[in-house]
């Protein structure tokens, strides 16, 4: 990793705090922003998910894509795809740091809405800073980086959350 600034100084002194700290940082990150109330269409809004979210036997690319899932419930990321529908928020999954910022670079999201472990969210944290990321941490039943798992309901909540209320209405 190339150290370019103090904002990077700062991101590897939080990686290099640990999990407990880490976990703090992302928790005073989302009460903030929703200390914040701002309100975001979700067309303005972006899910970013990790590729370990995808079922390590999977062979359907959602790298880019994902509406390429089948939806076979192996993994949560077909339901996450359909939250997105459903709430018309835009769901992408990437293989990695450098992907993720092409996106938020390529689709400029006003709220973006992360799924990782917490070293990766803080570091895009920092890399997309100021751009408001909510940070959900995966969980990790296999180890890290195969076949982590989110709760998709937690996904709408937080859409739901950013969304004003008579946007909210219209989708139910």
């Amino acid at each position: 990793m190339r150290l370019n600034g103090p904002k990077d100084n700062v991101l590897v002194s939080v990686i290099h705090l640990g999990k407990f700290f880490q976990n703090i940082f992302l928790r005073v990150n989302n009460g903030f922003l929703r200390w914040r109330k701002g309100t975001y269409d979700t067309n303005t809004m972006m899910i970013l998910l990790p590729r370990c979210l995808q079922h390590s036997a999977c062979t359907q690319n959602v790298v880019e894509e994902s509406d390429n899932c089948k939806r076979c419930g192996r993994c949560p990321v077909g339901d996450v795809v359909e939250v997105g529908r459903r709430q018309g928020t835009r769901v992408l999954t990437a293989t990695g740091g450098l992907m993720a910022r092409e996106y938020v670079r390529r689709y400029q999201p006003r709220l973006i809405i992360a799924v990782a472990c917490e070293n990766e969210l803080l570091a895009g944290m920092f890399k997309v800073f100021p751009r408001p990321v909510y940070a959900l941490i995966n969980s990790r039943p296999h180890g890290p980086c195969k076949d982590t798992q989110i709760n998709p309901d937690e996904v709408e909540k937080v859409i739901c959350m950013f969304t004003p209320l008579e946007v909210d209405n219209k989708k139910k």
